[in-house]
């Protein structure tokens, strides 16, 4: 994830399993943190957005992203992510600047991914009010982008199940 196309505001195309395409651009970006994004509330049958996608609602706020742009074919995770050169004007932040770090037997804490605020040691029942930045492995994101966008009535990892079903019966 060391890559130069990890830049806030960046939009980028996701290819969802069971076909069209969901369109999203990255909210924060952290080396040694995670990635954020936010997705559009549009699929497409190309993997071009259009020229008004940033004029779209947003469906997902703060997708944990990253392993996504670098997958191969034999991760058997769905297909790359890939970048676009266009970017969404003006300021882009996430919507939730605060996660929870640490846990049993350690101690919970809360700390500011814009770093504008210190460390806040949290009790257990405090820390269950933040989002944790642990990420599901592809392809499950890409699972959460398509049952959002159309709207499906399974949950993302039985969409992953079922497609990798269904991938292992076209070999």
């Amino acid at each position: 994830m060391g890559k130069t196309n990890f830049q806030v505001g960046r939009i980028f195309v996701a290819p969802l399993l069971c076909g069209g395409y969901g369109f999203g651009y990255i909210t924060y970006f952290s080396r040694s943190l995670m990635t954020l994004s936010n997705i559009f509330d549009f699929i497409g049958d190309e993997p071009t957005p259009p020229h008004d996608i940033t004029e779209k609602p947003i469906i997902i706020h703060d997708l944990i992203v990253g392993p996504e742009f670098l997958l191969t074919h034999e991760h058997n995770a769905g297909e790359q992510w890939k970048f676009t050169k266009m970017f969404v004007e003006g300021s882009v932040a996430p919507k939730n600047r605060y996660y929870i770090m640490g846990g049993p037997p350690r101690a919970y804490r809360r700390i500011d991914i814009l770093e504008e605020e210190p460390d806040m040691p949290l009790s257990p029942d405090e820390a269950m009010k933040y989002p944790d930045p642990g990420a599901p492995f592809p392809p499950v994101p890409t699972a959460q982008v398509e049952v959002e966008l159309k709207r499906l009535a399974i949950s993302p990892k039985d969409l992953v199940k079922s497609w990798r079903e269904r991938q292992k019966s076209q070999i």
